[in-house]
């Protein structure tokens, strides 16, 4: 998978520069699925420079787009795999910042449009990414056991919102369960 990542991102990177939205923001999601494909090979610092680029293409693109909630989402979902990749490297205080900031665009995102069930998970997974880095004991942390606890209950509520709204749906009650 990685090795089809980089021939996609090896082609797209001439087009880096281009005036074109939909190519840069192509080659921003090549970059984060790269990223993410590294992170779950414990390659942190791989993923972070494959993240860091995507960052980069998705603030360069919702600038652009302002108005785009396609382009914030990316946006948002870039910062959360930096935040990840800073983790797996023990720059927690980086980390932190970046998970705040994806969780200012998912919050802004779930304000525009708050039954949008999909950006409430992902909301409610930047809480939890917040959480973790914060004080999460079986993780690396910053000792910040109030602070976590304090994101854990914004994750928990929007988790506990959705799995109400519908209760058949398995996701939401694997999600409110965790």
């Amino acid at each position: 998978a990685v090795q089809t990542l980089e021939e996609g991102i090896r082609f797209g990177q001439p087009y880096a520069a281009s005036n074109h939205t939909d190519v840069r923001s192509a080659l921003a999601a090549l970059y984060l699925d790269c990223s993410d494909a590294r992170r779950n090979m414990n390659d942190f610092t791989a993923a972070l420079r494959d993240a860091s680029e995507a960052l980069r293409l998705s603030q360069g693109v919702a600038a652009e787009r302002a108005g785009d909630p396609a382009a914030r989402h990316a946006l948002a979902n870039a910062y959360a795999a930096v935040g990840m990749a800073e983790s797996g490297v023990n720059q927690l205080e980086r980390a932190l910042a970046h998970f705040r900031q994806g969780t200012a665009e998912m919050e802004r995102l779930v304000a525009s449009d708050p039954r949008n069930v999909s950006w409430n998970r992902d909301l409610m997974l930047a809480y939890g990414h917040v959480a973790d880095v914060l004080g999460n004991p079986g993780l690396h942390n910053l000792g910040d056991r109030t602070g976590a606890l304090q994101a854990y209950r914004k994750a928990a509520e929007i988790g506990k919102t959705l799995y109400e709204s519908d209760r058949a749906d398995q996701r939401a009650a694997a999600d409110y369960g965790i």
